[in-house]
């Protein structure tokens, strides 16, 4: 796993500044660092190294030939294979990023199609005269950019953006409101007006001689769907084939690997998976909480004594926890407010003690419809399709004063009679609401939460139950956006790689070829999943309650965190930027401590906000 960075007109960007953008990414990449520079580009990079670890596999890696150069952050678990398509090579390393070279200079850019892995790769392309950046088909690796005129800048992570003198810091507005509505910015958006995503499964081409950023998309989920392709005949046998396929081809590594076991139905599926594809010896790692209620640990030591596995388990206390929270603006370079990034940093750092690769059950839920969100899409539409609309607002309005925010969530669905609007409704109903009050007036949307993309996003699946849709959001949305940006951050900041079997895309292929009700039906979710685990484990290691890697952020702010909450949402501190109205916050905040409702989540949010903006742009 590394780091990569990359400009065009080098010659304007002083040696010591582009050095400073290399080495904002070390913790990326601590093993090496190496740079090339030409008249066209200068690329870095920081390498973590997993294959290879020689010198042979060192980057910036040329072909030898003058032809192409190339920087690469990721693991390309079939280069081994596709090296067959390549009889004439006298190969230098066993390095994937010499096997991604000479796949591009065969078969040209459409070579990305071949990859099955996780990757964000620039191709100095030199007999093309032009730049290549590619992102993988999930977003499981980051990549961002920024172009002005003839200039372009990309970087694994936005800090590292900025120690180039050509970068404009301005905050994007729509950014912020992104973020309250879903407590993360989704690409191709950032939280800087200069920067962008490039979204997953797509390709950038910067052309020295005509420079402009030409986007185009190699894979799309909707590209998947079940429409353009039978159901398979055999779903219980080929499931299992696939996934444990995907688990041994990311067991592929020159370093020591593990295994993150939460005891859920993911991380058990994996670590299962890892066991029947002769992976031995197996550790797994987890952490407990002293909190019971937050505890999962002992479901996991029963998951590892039932598979044989060497099973690591930590611990943690309070205090580990709020260790945390002063480091997370430096971890997460933009606004970014998933609370389960405090325990995955505190689980990576923990795994990193005694391996550099670790798998994860990771998309799981989004590919199999895990979550109970979909449950609840489904209802709505199904018990509400005939109900007034009157009534179904004023159900909503009820709703939206519960004092629990699953209930909110639930019925912000009801305001909407189009079932493409379900779920995107359910999806940010905890936030919608409470989000626009927040914002400062002039910012507030004309025209609500409601007229959001995402809307538009799911209309493009006429033929799905709202359950599909919000799978297939997810994927190209929360995903990305959320659950792949906390783990990679996460671990990333520990020097730990983290693969996720299930993000393997002839697995999400396979799943959204899957007829829904061998993904869900009625409260029951992943039944497919469930049926590989069952005729493997004992049923009360498989059948019990789905739990969330959650922190206990309602008792935080009334104890430890909150003399920091009340600094960090001070009226002085708000007003410092003036994105949020004061007068929002405060009674948010003065609702929350008089038990008038539950806004741990918004507070939270804004408290990130808050410590971000305080780093990043303050200086602090």
């Amino acid at each position: 796993m590394c780091g990569i960075v990359g400009i065009t007109r080098p010659g304007e960007c002083p040696p010591d500044a582009f050095a400073a953008m290399v080495d904002a990414l070390r913790h990326r990449g601590p093993d090496a660092r190496g740079e090339y520079r030409d008249e066209h580009v200068a690329l870095g990079h920081r390498r973590l190294s997993i294959l290879d670890l020689s010198t042979n596999g060192a980057q910036p890696m040329a072909d030898g030939e003058g032809r192409a150069v190339i920087v690469f952050n990721g693991e390309i678990y079939n280069h081994r294979e596709l090296r067959g398509r390549l009889p004439d090579i006298r190969w230098k390393s066993t390095s994937d990023t010499e096997t991604i070279l000479h796949l591009f200079l065969k078969f040209g850019p459409s070579f990305v199609t071949m990859l099955n892995g996780m990757f964000a790769i620039a191709i100095h392309d030199i007999a093309g005269r032009r730049l290549l950046l590619y992102r993988d088909r999930l977003g499981e690796k980051p990549l961002h950019y920024h172009h002005a005129g003839d200039l372009l800048v990309f970087a694994s992570e936005l800090k590292a953006l900025l120690p180039h003198p050509a970068f404009p810091r301005a905050i994007d507005e729509r950014a912020v409101r992104e973020y309250l509505l879903f407590n993360y910015i989704p690409a191709p958006a950032t939280i800087y007006r200069a920067a962008r995503k490039l979204p997953p499964g797509a390709m950038l081409e910067w052309k020295y001689d005509a420079p402009a950023a030409t986007i185009t998309t190699y894979w799309n989920a909707d590209d998947t769907l079940k429409q353009s392709a039978p159901p398979p005949k055999d779903m219980d046998g080929e499931m299992e084939s696939l996934l444990i396929d995907a688990v041994r081809i990311r067991t592929l590594s020159d370093v020591p690997l593990g295994c993150f076991l939460s005891g859920g139905i993911d991380s058990t599926a994996v670590a299962l998976a890892l066991k029947q594809s002769g992976a031995a010896p197996i550790e797994t790692f987890t952490i407990g909480f002293e909190d019971a209620d937050y505890d999962e640990s002992r479901w996991a030591a029963r998951v590892a004594k039932h598979l044989g596995t060497t099973h690591h388990a930590h611990t943690v206390k309070e205090e580990d926890l709020l260790s945390i929270v002063p480091r997370l603006a430096d971890i997460y370079d933009e606004p970014f407010a998933d609370a389960s990034m405090i325990p995955t940093i505190l689980l990576a750092e923990w795994t990193r003690r005694r391996v550099t690769v670790a798998l994860s059950g990771d998309g799981g839920d989004e590919a199999f419809l895990g979550y109970d969100r979909y449950t609840w899409a489904e209802t709505v539409a199904r018990r509400m399709r005939h109900v007034p609309a009157s009534l179904r607002r004023g159900l909503a309005a009820i709703g939206a004063r519960a004092p629990h925010y699953r209930l909110r969530t639930a019925s912000n669905g009801l305001r909407y009679r189009d079932e493409a609007a379900i779920y995107p409704a359910v999806f940010a109903g905890w936030n919608a609401p409470v989000s626009r009050r927040l914002l400062a007036r002039d910012l507030r949307p004309r025209r609500g939460f409601a007229s959001h993309p995402i809307h538009q996003l799911t209309a493009r699946w006429p033929n799905l139950t709202p359950a599909e849709r919000g799978g297939l959001t997810d994927l190209q949305h929360y995903l990305p956006g959320d659950i792949l940006t906390k783990v990679d951050r996460a671990t990333m900041a520990a020097s730990l790689e983290a693969r996720a079997p299930f993000l393997d895309h002839r697995l999400v292929e396979f799943a959204q070829r899957l007829p829904v009700e061998e993904k869900i039906m009625g409260d029951q979710r992943k039944i497919v999943l469930r049926r590989y685990l069952l005729r493997h484990m004992p049923e009360d290691l498989v059948e019990r309650p789905k739990r969330g890697f959650a922190v206990p952020l309602k008792h935080w702010f009334r104890g430890k965190l909150k003399a920091l909450l009340h600094d960090s949402l001070s009226p002085a501190e708000i007003g410092r930027h003036g994105f949020f109205s004061t007068r929002a916050v405060r009674q948010l905040l003065d609702d929350h401590e008089r038990g008038r409702g539950n806004y741990e989540r918004q507070l939270w949010a804004l408290l990130c906000f808050q410590l971000w903006h305080r780093r990043h742009v303050d200086g602090k």
